[in-house]
């Protein structure tokens, strides 16, 4: 796997202007506080958004993570923090998958962090892809259960 697809397919989503109008003005790898973030987003305010790849499917649901992610709980308490809008996308890198749910028993702690961040504001949102030997393209929502 490519780990650096998912972020390339979420920034030629971006420049669809399928989450934020076509002008908006995308920035990568924006710090703000402690953490660089994949994505700054100028609207003209500043929105914050983070990427994370999905690969880890079981019966038909994808998880997030499919190992303990320290930096990824950090991420999503910063983005609760954070006074403006503030994005999670999870780019599930394969169709067909029925909904998306954070790996509670690989990582409790992001699991209860993801709660945490949607209670205070910020946007979960995940995608499919459309995959093919050259390219991999975002492509349609997935139902987010936390």
């Amino acid at each position: 796997m490519d780990s650096q697809a998912p972020n390339a397919a979420a920034l030629e989503y971006l420049r669809s202007g399928a989450l934020f109008p076509l002008d908006a003005v995308i920035r990568p790898e924006l710090t703000w506080g402690d953490s660089r973030f994949d994505f700054g987003i100028y609207t003209p305010a500043l929105a914050l958004l983070e990427v994370k790849g999905v690969t880890l499917e079981r019966d038909g649901a994808v998880l997030f993570p499919d190992a303990p992610t320290q930096r990824g709980t950090k991420h999503l308490r910063e983005l609760a923090a954070y006074p403006g809008e503030s994005y999670v996308l999870f780019v599930i890198q394969m169709e067909g998958v029925q909904y998306f749910a954070p790996n509670r028993e690989t990582d409790p702690a992001f699991a209860q962090a993801l709660r945490a961040a949607r209670d205070a504001g910020v946007h979960i949102l995940a995608r499919d892809c459309r995959v093919t030997p050259d390219s991999m393209l975002v492509n349609a929502p997935v139902e987010v259960r936390i």
